[in-house]
């Protein structure tokens, strides 16, 4: 019997007037020289998101239970968020991630994180060891010369990120599609803060 399975993440999306703001920061960093010269894959618009937990792949009983625990009703209110600087990843050794901070709301997201772990521990899933930075990825690469690493540091630090502030109402169950063009997302479920029923997907 085969088992079907499918990779999962549990994610903060953004509006679309801030992922056209990322996606503009984005072409105008890739279009520096710095960044140019080195072989980055930044994320498409589409796939722009803050994880909360990356939990990998499940069958459909523990994707099932991961809806259901998300489901229920959230003791948080929506609120705002906003982007902060920009930055690589990790600060020390061989970068992999080009990335934004999160500046207004990253209390508030620390709170979701840490409901969204509670949910799961109530149903079997062990807590995240790795300390949680909210942030949002829009580059990934592999091993670069060091002078390469240098200016790719200067350039990102430099950049001037705009007012991005958009409003956190939901947390949603994406599956990721891996495929040779990279990463597809798509919605399985999207609940809203501080309502018992769930959303639709898009």
């Amino acid at each position: 019997m085969t088992i079907t399975t499918v990779r999962i993440f549990i994610a903060v999306t953004l509006d679309g007037a801030t992922r056209a703001r990322v996606e503009a920061l984005i072409d105008e960093l890739r279009n520096q020289p710095a960044a140019a010269a080195v072989r980055v894959r930044w994320v498409p618009e589409a796939n722009l998101h803050l994880t909360l937990r990356f939990l990998g792949e499940l069958d459909e009983h523990r994707t099932a239970a991961v809806r259901e625990t998300l489901m229920s009703a959230w003791s948080q209110s929506p609120f705002k968020a906003s982007l902060g600087a920009a930055g690589l990843f990790p600060p020390r050794g061989a970068p992999r991630v080009v990335w934004l901070d999160v500046r207004d709301g990253a209390d508030r997201l620390h709170e979701l994180q840490q409901e969204v772990e509670r949910r799961l521990a109530r149903i079997g899933f062990g807590r995240e060891r790795r300390p949680f930075r909210p942030h949002l990825t829009i580059g990934r690469m592999k091993r670069i010369a060091r002078r390469a690493e240098r200016a790719l540091n200067r350039t990102v630090e430099a950049l001037d990120v705009p007012q991005t502030e958009w409003t956190v109402d939901r947390v949603v169950l994406m599956e990721s599609r891996l495929s040779s063009e990279g990463a597809a997302y798509h919605e399985l479920a999207a609940a809203t803060l501080l309502r018992s029923r769930a959303m639709p997907p898009d």
